[in-house]
């Protein structure tokens, strides 16, 4: 039986041939992006001017490539299998953080091929994976009380800021959930007030919203990868009328009609139809069991993470399946792990709060509080808190 020491060395593995499988068979049917320009060696980097090019995504990402392409001479896979390291170990930090009930679920989704050859590359999506993967293993070690905050989960933190600074709003709610909850006795009311005040401003600058959202699409509109959709948004806040389709949309990809006439995008429709069907197949095993503030806490994550994300995706099939690839890893932290009745349980225990029974009663079922007790040498003594 394969040991998760065992998985971990396989999948390294397998992110390595997907490496070699985008750099030599992928880039035969369609582009990767800007990772050429990621494994082209110093002097692209040496252009980069101004005091605070870090800020850049693209000007530290081609440091990170030159910084790789200097140690590994300069040829094109091992920087690729470099970069794949470098999210690998956001990936490893994120499993290794999960119980292992919720990880072998976790780990089957991340075997999708869309989200390992994109991560595997010379590429932004594999920092952004690499960050990810630490900022979520270290929300999971706060919800399930065994984490600390360390410098590497600064450093992610940072690179977010930079690369995908959108991604900090969902992850930002978790974050102040799991930490303001323990601090009241209602963390469902806590959460739900929460969730609706972050609509408030949402409310309060929808013409800016609905001006600036279809900025956004205007370089799918041209270039060697220019869609082939008409604008998404046609009417004053379409932005918001149409975003429950967006998400599915910037999500799944190439529609149904696009999937029919091109294989490509016929195979990343079923891989993403796959994706829902397991994320659906958990939810609805795990829904009775799931606690309330698990359920509002993830759902307003979940809407901030895909509706700061989805006009990204919704214009190009290709670009939604790309980008899709940074923001798995917090969808996967946000569905799973809050959902978890185990992981509410040992968060909300810590607070010592009495353990809650029902009783029935001749006016319907009614709960009873009961101290926890336990028996030391004969005796009964009440549990401390």
């Amino acid at each position: 039986m394969l040991t998760w020491r065992g998985f971990y060395i396989v999948y390294y593995v397998y992110r390595c041939l997907c490496s070699v499988i985008g750099q030599l068979v992928v880039v035969q049917f369609t582009s990767l992006g800007d990772s050429i320009r990621y494994t082209g060696g110093t002097e692209r980097f040496d252009t980069v001017q101004g005091t605070f090019w870090f800020l850049n995504s693209t000007a530290l990402t081609e440091a990170i490539g030159s910084v790789f392409a200097a140690l590994l001479g300069g040829n094109r896979l091992t920087i690729s299998i470099a970069f794949q390291t470098l999210a690998f170990i956001g990936i490893y930090r994120f499993l290794t953080a999960l119980p292992e009930d919720l990880r072998k679920w976790v780990a089957i989704i991340l075997l999708a091929p869309s989200f390992n050859i994109w991560s595997s590359i010379a590429s932004k999506e594999a920092v952004v994976v690499f960050a990810v993967g630490t900022v979520c293993a270290y929300l999971v070690g706060v919800y399930r009380q065994t984490q600390r905050l360390r410098l590497i989960d600064l450093i992610a933190v940072g690179l977010l800021a930079i690369y995908k600074a959108h991604y900090l709003v969902a992850l930002g709610f978790v974050f102040a959930g799991l930490h303001l909850g323990r601090l009241v006795r209602q963390p469902e009311l806590l959460v739900l007030g929460a969730g609706v005040a972050t609509l408030i401003p949402l409310y309060l600058l929808r013409d800016t919203i609905d001006a600036y959202a279809p900025q956004i699409v205007i370089h799918f509109f041209s270039g060697a990868g220019a869609s082939t959709r008409d604008a998404f948004w046609t009417d004053q806040y379409d932005v918001f009328w149409r975003a429950p389709y967006g998400f599915w949309l910037s999500f799944v990809g190439p529609t149904l009609d696009e999937a029919v006439n091109n294989r490509l995008q016929l195979a990343a429709l079923a891989e993403s139809l796959i994706l829902v069907a397991i994320l659906g197949l958990y939810l609805l095993l795990n829904f009775y069991r799931m606690p309330l503030f698990g359920f509002l806490m993830s759902w307003s994550a979940v809407f901030w993470l895909l509706f700061a994300n989805y006009p990204f995706g919704v214009m190009n099939p290709g670009s939604a399946v790309r980008y899709r690839t940074g923001y798995m890893i917090p969808l996967l932290a946000i569905l799973i792990v809050l959902s978890s009745r185990e992981a509410f349980v040992r968060w909300r225990g810590k607070r010592g709060r009495p353990e809650v029974r029902s009783r029935p009663s001749r006016f319907g079922p009614r709960l009873v509080f009961y101290p926890k007790i336990r028996v030391r040498q004969g005796s009964i003594q009440r549990a401390s808190s």
